[in-house]
């Protein structure tokens, strides 16, 4: 398929899978077949969790067969860990795993069928091996379902991975009067993209919503590649406005480029050069080895000419994507799926914007520095959040982001007012927020020593927070919940998504909605309208003081809507 309209012109292949649902409705059906009081509570409780989260995947008609695999792997997991209470001869019941192997011999079968002389022989190798893995897990009677749908992956992957002889670095070179320049050497793959080329493409891309055309320029590469060197026109790139993107997409890695990447006459070179490149886990330290484990590392390097670069940018940012394919497990939580930044100290930092997309099988994440990036999977939580069912999710997923933060290690206090300082801070965090903020004048009431000063400058300089009368902003006063949704509906406007249709269907269930001051009235019928908002027994309680909690949900949800 080629899009020709739209704000992306490239050419895609659709694969359109039929979602297999049926062994895992076998599973559920046998785990409710089974007699609670005949199995301890422990392993039990076990089965109820894995039976709960199957049933909403079975139950769920978008869910993918990635989500599926993982809730048959979960299921049977805890079918497995169930533990019978003793009896009369001590002989613990045995449970029977069905294990459902009929769409791994397809796969290998279609595998098999593949003409092999149509592709180059480092990625045949890679097939044979995966064929080779496949057919011992289907061979051998005692493989779990989890080792059958890694093998069926693992193959899949190999016959996405193919490629076609006519790609060869030979005939890219040939091809070098379209304006596309690639050459081999070693596990380096180098291509020079020329400004006639970039032009051609931006003059079929069409305008999007926001006034942004962009383009993307996918780079083949062999398995073994580890490194991408892409040089691009700085003519294309060195704008003053943001108009326009080029996204560079390889194996390892995808990098999308604003306009005004760099500040016009910032680099001296005609070219600049984007490096991505495999990072080898044995360079980096024991402690991100541990936290990252076997996932992907990135190094993603600027050069001007010969010379590295340190791109770093308080207006514009760029969007990276990482290609992932999860596990069972963290498919079943994929929302704690985490990006890494890689200090050049060895400290780890959480992305805030790093979230795991399924349907594409990536990790995106937007970013004012360029750094190694590596994917991982956090999960956090407090003591005190076990038994506040509404908010514990949104809560979990916010700290795991580093978005939010306890007020220790172990304690959240979700019912404690949230200061104005605080929710400022939150919102910062959130939407990665960065300005120059030199020539702010600061509220008399933040002091340079403050915690929360520089995410109030932040904030005061884009317009988020305007303070009150007499120049002051009281930061450690409790936020109003009105006030709450004032300063999160700037941040949708300041994010793009402010033009909002009011529901007046939605907004008008609220009894109260009378009592919101006049300044905030149009922001809390906006957050209503786009569900950011949900209230309480038919009232929002504009006037109250916010908790913590609350404060989390929103905040989350503010986040689903702008990462979306």
């Amino acid at each position: 398929m080629v899009v020709g309209q739209g704000e992306i012109v490239v050419a895609k292949t659709f694969e359109v899978k039929k979602v297999d649902k049926s062994l895992l409705g076998n599973l559920i059906n046998q785990a409710k077949s089974l007699n609670k009081d005949s199995y301890t509570s422990e392993s039990w409780s076990i089965l109820e969790k894995a039976l709960n989260e199957a049933m909403k995947v079975y139950n769920n008609s978008y869910a993918t067969q990635e989500e599926v695999n993982a809730a048959v792997g979960a299921l049977q997991n805890a079918l497995k860990l169930l533990v019978s209470k003793p009896t009369t001869t001590g002989i613990p019941t045995q449970i029977i795993i069905v294990v459902d192997k009929s769409g791994l011999r397809s796969k290998i079968d279609a595998a098999k069928g593949i003409n092999k002389s149509e592709y180059t022989e480092e990625s045949i190798r890679a097939l044979e091996d995966a064929i080779a893995n496949a057919e011992k897990v289907y061979n051998n009677p005692n493989a779990t379902q989890a080792d059958v749908n890694n093998a069926f992956s693992l193959l899949d992957n190999a016959i996405k991975g193919l490629v076609k002889k006519s790609t060869s670095t030979q005939q890219a070179q040939q091809e070098g009067v379209s304006g596309v320049v690639q050459k081999k050497v070693g596990d380096t793959i180098s291509i020079k993209i020329g400004a006639n080329y970039l032009n051609e493409l931006f003059k079929s891309a069409q305008v999007d919503s926001k006034g942004i055309k962009t383009v993307k320029v996918e780079v083949s590469g062999e398995k073994g590649i580890n490194k991408f060197e892409i040089e691009l026109p700085t003519e294309n790139i060195s704008k003053n406005k943001l108009d326009s993107k080029i996204c560079v997409s390889t194996s390892i890695g995808e990098i999308e480029l604003p306009s005004n990447f760099v500040s016009k006459g910032e680099i001296s070179s005609s070219a600049i050069r984007i490096t991505i490149s495999k990072v080898d886990p044995l360079t980096l330290n024991e402690t991100v080895r541990k936290e990252i484990g076997t996932r992907p590392v990135v190094d993603i390097k600027v050069s001007n000419g010969a010379k590295e670069y340190k791109w770093e940018s308080v207006d514009t940012k760029v969007v990276v994507r990482i290609p992932y394919l999860p596990s069972g497990e963290e498919l079943s939580d994929y929302e704690h799926i985490v990006i890494w930044e890689i200090k050049d100290d060895g400290r780890l930092e959480v992305n805030p914007s790093g979230r795991y997309k399924g349907e594409e099988r990536i990790v995106e994440f937007s970013t004012a520095h360029l750094s190694k990036f590596g994917v991982g999977f956090v999960k956090k939580s407090f003591e005190d959040i076990q038994d506040i069912s509404w908010a514990k999710k949104e809560i979990e997923i916010l700290a795991s982001k580093g978005i939010i933060k306890g007020i220790s290690d172990s304690k959240f206090a979700p019912m404690t007012q949230i200061t104005r300082a605080d929710a400022t801070l939150l919102l910062v965090r959130t939407l990665g927020l960065r300005a120059d903020t030199n020539d702010i004048a600061m509220f008399s009431d933040v002091k340079e020593n403050d915690y929360y000063y520089e995410g109030i400058a932040v904030a005061k300089k884009l317009g988020i927070v305007t303070g009150t009368n007499g120049g002051l902003f009281n930061p450690r006063a409790a936020i109003k919940r009105e006030d709450a949704m004032v300063l999160i509906d700037r941040c949708l406007q300041l994010a793009g998504v402010g033009n909002v249709s009011v529901d007046t269907n939605k907004v008008n269930m609220y009894s109260d909605l009378k009592d919101v001051s006049g300044y905030a009235k149009s922001s809390v019928e906006r957050l209503i309208s786009l569900g950011i908002v949900k209230g309480s027994n038919g009232k929002i309680k504009p006037k109250e003081k916010i908790s913590r909690a609350e404060m989390a949900v929103m905040i989350y949800r503010l986040y689903d809507l702008i990462y979306q």
